[in-house]
């Protein structure tokens, strides 16, 4: 990334911050769960289970507008392909367009990405076409067809259309009483051998700073963070993670009184692919692209199970 554009980004991120802390006001808080089905795929391995939930937290003012939505979907914003030179955010940045478009330029939408390791979006139309990598390869002339700016905003209407119904139907307010965030740092010692980390170093470019980290290290550490909001409770994790760690999270988090686990990848830091153990055997693009070895992922998980469940335990 250019330094210019790198420093235009930091200054942008520094002033919505400051814009968010001097416009502070009273707001109600609600959570609901939407759905949407048919437009992801495994990319891997397409008879695995795709994670189609698309959580959202929206917060009123007291006359009921909304200043804020948060939403969630699982999905590499990979719809758009290499021939595109523009700065442009993909779905997600064509969701939250269209949500503050609806809700009002006071609004604020944003999107969190979930486990989308090994989800892509599917070729449009949906109904037909799968994993759309396979379909329409970046650079490939079949992508300047299907891999376009009107299918990712064909994509993020799809998606803002989930939020806005789910957002109507949402009922339950979140008292500050069913608020609680709990942290940790935990030190992994489960990286990749020398020969290995250089085949990631090559796949992507890197920070200096960091690649001499990493290559001088025989341990990194790494932030994880559970949050607890009403009915929904969101685990943090850096790096990519997979599909398949969100539905266990899912499950070894549950909770009578949580409606949905909720898994944010890209959380801390970038690792790389949190490949789960069993898959780490496959010849796979993941599988290199990461400094961690096969049995990282399985310790994170564990991790973050004890803090769910913590997080959970707190408000109940």
């Amino acid at each position: 990334i250019e330094q210019d554009l790198e420093d235009e980004m930091v200054l942008g991120i520094v002033e919505a911050i400051d814009n968010a802390y001097k416009n502070l006001e009273p707001a109600t808080i609600t959570t609901a769960v939407g759905q949407l089905n048919g437009v992801s795929i495994n990319r891997r391995n397409e008879s695995d289970e795709v994670d189609s939930r698309l959580p959202v937290i929206v917060a009123r003012r007291q006359d009921d507008s909304v200043i804020a939505v948060i939403y969630s979907f699982s999905c590499h914003p990979i719809l758009v392909g290499a021939q595109n030179t523009k700065l442009y955010g993909d779905f997600p940045g064509a969701a939250s367009r269209k949500l503050e478009n609806w809700y009002g330029d006071k609004s604020v939408a944003l999107f969190l990405q979930g486990a989308c390791g090994d989800i892509n979006p599917r070729a449009f139309p949906y109904s037909k076409m799968g994993n759309i990598t396979i379909h329409a390869p970046s650079g490939s002339d079949e992508a300047l067809r299907i891999r376009t700016i009107s299918d990712a905003e064909r994509f993020g209407e799809a998606i803002a259309g989930v939020v806005i119904s789910s957002v109507a139907v949402s009922e339950r307010e979140t008292n500050g009483s069913q608020l609680h965030t709990v942290g940790k740092s935990i030190v992994l010692v489960n990286l990749k051998n020398h020969d290995d980390l250089e085949s990631y170093l090559l796949q992507r470019d890197h920070n200096p700073i960091r690649v001499a980290q990493w290559k001088n290290s025989t341990q990194i550490e790494l932030g994880i963070a559970a949050m607890v909001l009403g009915e929904i409770v969101l685990l943090f994790m850096p790096g990519e993670p997979f599909s398949g760690t969100a539905l266990k999270l899912k499950k070894d988090v549950a909770s009578p009184s949580i409606k949905c686990v909720w898994t944010v990848g890209y959380a801390s830091d970038y690792p790389g692919y949190l490949v789960p153990g069993h898959r780490y055997s496959e010849n796979r693009y993941e599988n290199a692209a990461t400094i961690l070895d096969a049995t990282a992922v399985d310790v994170l998980v564990e991790s973050l199970t004890e803090l769910g469940i913590r997080v959970c335990s707190a408000v109940s």
